[in-house]
């Protein structure tokens, strides 16, 4: 089975996911691609990949999804700039740069639905396709991004960016798969495998 990975391998606790259908299905080959997020449901879509995870919303009614978490995310800026502005008004933080995010990505449109929702038409200033480079991008200086709530408290802990207080974005951790294979044996047996690993519950036979 060829499954596309966004993120990290630890954040989608692929570990012990591939760990508990090694056990259960020793028969089954799972080979695992990363890729950009936006890319990985598209290829779900054509059939290039069996299954994938996504983050954010999935508008294909032909791609079935399995929510595995709701994340949290959060704004942070380079060390020492939230100084600049007045953080109790969010308008504030249209004034200032915003690392950009590929198109491809679906990380794009959450940003978007961000700015929407703070009323912020921003500059985009450089542009990546993860959230580990703009977490780079960001120490660096050149301007602010949304990061896993996760990983933007402990870089905001360690001291190297500051931390937006009380916004959060919420975005949808799904597994993706093609609506007609929705019986497959095989994608049943990924589906089961997952439901332990994020503690979704539900029928483990397959």
């Amino acid at each position: 089975m060829q499954i596309g990975i966004t993120l990290t391998p630890n954040v989608l606790r692929v570990g012990p996911w591939v760990a508990g259908l090694a056990e259960r299905f020793p028969l089954l080959e799972v080979c695992l691609h990363q890729g950009v997020t936006g890319d990985v449901l598209n290829a779900v879509r054509k059939k290039e990949l069996d299954a994938g995870f996504y983050l954010g919303k999935n508008p294909y009614v032909n791609v079935h999804t399995l929510l595995l978490a709701q994340l949290r995310l959060r704004i942070v800026m380079p060390k020492g700039w939230l100084a600049r502005i007045n953080a109790a008004n969010p308008k504030e933080l249209g004034r200032l740069p915003w690392v950009g995010i590929s198109q491809f990505s679906s990380l794009s449109k959450i940003v978007s639905e961000l700015w929407r929702e703070l009323n912020i038409a921003p500059k985009k200033v450089s542009e990546c396709d993860n959230l580990f480079t703009a977490a780079e991008l960001v120490q660096a200086g050149i301007g602010l991004a949304l990061l896993r709530e996760e990983d933007a408290l402990h870089a905001a802990e360690c001291g190297v960016v500051d931390l937006v207080p009380e916004i959060v974005k919420m975005a949808e951790l799904q597994f993706v798969y093609p609506a007609d294979r929705a019986e497959d044996p095989v994608l049943r047996a990924l589906i089961a495998g997952l439901r332990p690993v994020w503690g979704l519950g539900g029928d483990l036979t397959v």
